[in-house]
């Protein structure tokens, strides 16, 4: 990676200051690149492979300036790691993520809702126990949130109970970009780290007697039609 020609973006930390970028920090919540990575390698700072893998996916982030640069590092990464970390009895190196989710908002009679890359306000409920505000976390879009002339805004988890006084300054400010990585798990036996959904497909732990594999679920009319508009969809 270090001598491939197109990772000169990469090589050494950003500075935002020189490039002129001063909510790369804001965006980039935890940066890295290559030179980094290998000398937290040589340090032996990484517990295990996976650690290591973490830190490399994080720098081949891409980007629109960038794309194709990072897509040849994806490629590139890719291909290398697996082979190793397979060897080392992990499952594998690449980094499984799911795409952001609309959310939804509070705000109001919860009619609206928040798409991939739109800012919204959100609340960090304390108190899970109080009544009609139950859940840990609470969002808002930024027109209902803005919409809202008092210090305060009213909400809870059924609009026609009684609402909850929340002061705004409660509320952050953030963007609906964020993907959801896989889970991690450790596994009992081996101690070994996995992606649950690698565990989950993987032969050698998953007998001939698994009963929640496609092939063995049981089939009615609700699921063929599913499985018949799924594949028109795709196709």
């Amino acid at each position: 990676m270090i001598t491939l020609e197109d990772s000169y973006p990469f090589q050494q930390p950003v500075d935002p200051v020189t490039l002129n970028i001063p909510d790369y920090l804001t965006i980039i919540k935890h940066p890295m690149d290559i030179s980094t990575i290998h000398n937290k390698l040589l340090r032996g700072e990484y517990k295990n492979p996976l650690e290591f893998c973490d830190d490399a996916w994080l720098y081949n982030r891409k980007t629109t300036r960038i794309y194709k640069v990072c897509t040849k590092l994806v490629e590139l990464f890719a291909e290398s790691i697996d082979p190793v970390v397979q060897a080392l009895g992990y499952c594998c190196g690449r980094q499984h993520v799911y795409l952001p989710q609309v959310l939804l908002c509070y705000g109001k009679e919860q009619c609206c809702q928040i798409s991939v890359n739109d800012n919204y306000y959100y609340y960090n409920n304390p108190e899970l126990s109080q009544f009609n505000l139950s859940n840990d976390r609470y969002t808002i879009c930024t027109k209902c949130f803005n919409s809202v002339q008092s210090d305060s805004i009213f909400m809870g988890d059924d609009p026609i109970q009684t609402l909850i006084e929340i002061p705004k300054s409660l509320f952050l400010l953030a963007k609906n970009y964020t993907k959801e990585p896989e889970i991690v798990i450790n596994c009992i036996v081996c101690t070994r780290r996995w992606h649950q959904v690698c565990a989950l497909h993987l032969d050698q732990i998953w007998s001939e007697e698994n009963r929640y594999i496609a092939s063995k679920l049981p089939v009615n009319d609700l699921s063929s039609q599913l499985e018949k508009r799924a594949n028109n969809f795709f196709t």
